[in-house]
């Protein structure tokens, strides 16, 4: 089976993967796939993370794991209507630790 893979709108990590059934796709991406499809580095996406203002992730052993569902919400969540709005709830992500 050959399997091609087309730039899209945004199904999964922005591809398309004709020739995959749904179970075929994966559930989990490492922290460096999260990282580039949210748009932000390694180290800060370990920094919102660590302050619990990230996207939910799983723990497999010592890997950290992102769920592509989770990635989308995470980004949902962070949209803003203003640029003053969007600085300042970045920031304070990056500074706070989140409440629990």
């Amino acid at each position: 089976m050959q399997i091609t893979v087309h730039a899209s709108s945004r199904p999964f990590m922005g591809l398309v993967w004709e020739g995959f059934a749904m179970a075929d796709m994966p559930k989990v991406v490492t922290a460096r796939v999260a990282a580039r499809y949210v748009g932000l580095s390694e180290s800060t996406l370990a920094k919102l993370r660590l302050n619990g203002n990230g996207p939910v992730y799983c723990k497999l052993g010592r890997r950290v794991v992102y769920r592509p569902a989770d990635l989308d919400q995470w980004l949902e969540s962070r949209t803003a209507r203003d640029t003053s709005d969007a600085d300042a709830r970045f920031l304070k992500a990056l500074t706070m630790t989140h409440p629990r």
